[in-house]
Parts: structure tokens; sequence; C-alpha cells
């Protein structure tokens, strides 16, 4: 007797075929959306040898149509160098247009490109601008690399006041690495006043991170109620 299970599984390929027919029919019917998810789901089918060329046949076709995502794999890809070879010229071009469409973390990286001069002409007023514009917006990995421009003086003095107010704005808005950092400065005492409270306000946002061990033991050295 066939399984029940055996229909189940069936089902679902057949399900799972028909979703991959009609995504493709959308696609070639010019919708930029099903364009960039018909080139995830070829992705996801060919993960151990990608096919690059038709990958990024449809995510071009997408982001020309000015769909921002398709515009920011293509960024990353020329960044990265992943299916194509690297070109921070190309990288920025398509970041650019994400951001223009709408994409924070897109405007991270056009900002961040900006400020080392990779791929378009240094200028590290106008880095910061848009850094400090997608900071506004929510984006940690801006608001993150903020902070570090500030406490290191890569753009005037050092700012340790700045500096700690974008660190904890990246720390609110959920970037772990901004989160220990801040754990650590107040267990320590560095460029703050030592404060275990907030330390442990910071530890404990760690608890549901890869750094789950170590907030579990510094927790415990602050208040043997955390042992």
């Amino acid at each position: 007797m066939i399984s029940k299970c055996f229909f189940i599984s069936l089902t679902l390929i057949f399900c799972s075929s028909c979703f991959g027919q009609q995504l493709k029919s959308l696609a070639e019917s010019g919708d930029s959306k099903a364009q960039f998810d018909y080139a995830l789901q070829i992705y996801s089918e060919s993960m151990q040898a990608p096919k690059c060329d038709e990958i990024l046949s449809w995510v071009k076709k997408s982001a020309k149509s000015n769909y921002s995502e398709a515009q920011f794999f293509l960024g990353r890809a020329f960044y990265k160098g992943e299916c194509v070879s690297i070109d921070f010229e190309k990288s920025y071009y398509w970041y650019k247009k994400a951001y223009k469409n709408g994409n924070s973390e897109a405007g991270y990286n056009v900002g961040k490109q900006l400020f080392t001069g990779k791929g378009v002409a240094k200028n590290r007023d106008k880095a910061v601008e848009i850094l400090k514009k997608v900071a506004k917006d929510g984006e940690n990995l801006a608001q993150s690399y903020l902070s570090t421009i500030y406490m290191k003086g890569w753009h005037g003095p050092k700012d340790i006041k700045l500096g700690l107010y974008y660190l904890t704005m990246a720390g609110e808005s959920g970037d772990v690495f901004s989160i220990q950092d801040l754990a650590s400065r107040y267990q320590k005492g560095v460029d703050v006043k030592e404060d275990v409270e907030k330390a442990i306000y910071w530890y404990k946002k760690l608890l549901n991170t890869p750094f789950k061990r170590q907030a579990k033991d510094e927790l415990c050295k602050l208040d043997k109620a955390y042992c």
C-alpha cells in the first residue's frame, strides 16, 4: 500500500513545480518582483553549482526595472565577487540605485564606499550625510559605522559623546556587536561611568544571540542572582 507520506510528498513537489511555472510566467511577462524572485528560486535550486548566467540575467532585468532588492543584490554581488568579478565601481552604481529607491541598507553601503573611496571618489562629508540619514531611518549598520567614525576620529577630532550616541542607537536597533560593546563598556567603565545596571541591561539583550554564553557568564559576575 502506498503510504500517506508518499502522497503528501508528491503533492508538495507538484505544488512547488506549479508555483515555479507561475513565477516564471510572471517573470517572462515583465513583472520585476517576479523576475527577482525567480532568480532567487534558481539560486536556491542550484546552490552547489549556481547557474550564475541565468541568475544574473533575471536579476539584471529586475534591477533595470528599478526593483530595489535586485539592485541591492547586484551591488553586493559586484562588491563581494559573487557570480561576477569584483568591481567596486559597478557595486557603487547599483547600491546607489537601490538607495535612491528607498533601500536603507544600500544607503549604508553607498556611505561606506564614499567614505573609503572604494569605486568612487572619496567624499567623507557626503558619506557622513548619507550615513546619518539612513541611521535616522533605523539602519543599524550605519549607526554602528558612525559610532566608529566618531570614536576613532576618522572624520575630524574624536567625539566620544557622539560616538556613544550612535553606538547606543545601534544597540537599541538590535546590532549584537554594538550591544556587546555597550555591555562591556558599562561593566568596565570604558569611555563611560561604570554602571552595573546598564551593563546588566545590555548583557540581558545578548541572551538570545550567539553571545548567550558570554552574556550569562558576565551577568553572573555582575549579580549572583543570574548565576
